[in-house]
């Protein structure tokens, strides 16, 4: 079966979103490995719901649409590993650490090539030029969460930073590893 992939990953200040992140480091924690199709338009309609009243405070973020089968695995398989890596990465004891925090969170479906999922991924990423990296559009991007048909997703992975104490430093987000984000306006 052919695959595309939908990648999104949002930055969050600390301690504002701290609700968000309670709420989401909750819904990741209770959710069962295998659940039905049902059960993830809830899960990923409580995502939604804890999300959307902090759009205004997305300071970075990423989205990505990939429609080609080997690239689309691959990439998602990458997005895991880093991010996996990265999620579970304990802050750093380093005392001379500082500057606001951040929390993200990252969210990976791989959906059966042209079904009823990625269609509608591929339509809402069909944007005016010059409003990929607004604040706004993430919103949008989440707001579609609910409403995607998982029937016609292979895969998903959601993954929150920190989950405990901790967070990513603005001085930390400058650095290459997380050259590929782009500020939200």
């Amino acid at each position: 079966m052919k695959v595309s992939l939908f990648a999104l990953q949002i930055f969050l200040p600390l301690p504002d979103a701290d609700t968000a992140r309670f709420g989401l480091v909750d819904l990741v924690r209770t959710a069962p490995d295998r659940i039905d199709f049902q059960a993830k338009n809830d899960l990923y309609s409580r995502v939604a719901r804890t999300l959307l009243p902090h759009t205004g405070n997305f300071v970075m973020g990423v989205w990505d649409y990939i429609e080609e089968d080997e690239r689309a695995k691959s990439e998602f398989e990458q997005w895991c590993e880093g991010t996996e890596n990265d999620a579970e990465e304990a802050a750093p004891t380093d005392a001379y650490r500082s500057g606001k925090l951040h929390m993200f969170v990252t969210m990976l479906f791989l959906m059966a090539h042209e079904k009823a999922a990625d269609r509608m991924i591929c339509e809402a990423c069909r944007m005016p030029e010059g409003t990929e990296w607004q604040k706004k559009t993430f919103g949008q991007l989440v707001s579609m969460l609910p409403h995607l048909n998982f029937a016609t997703i292979s895969s998903d992975a959601i993954y929150v930073r920190p989950a405990a104490s901790g967070g990513v430093t603005a001085q930390e987000l400058q650095a290459e590893h997380y050259g590929y984000l782009r500020k939200l306006v």
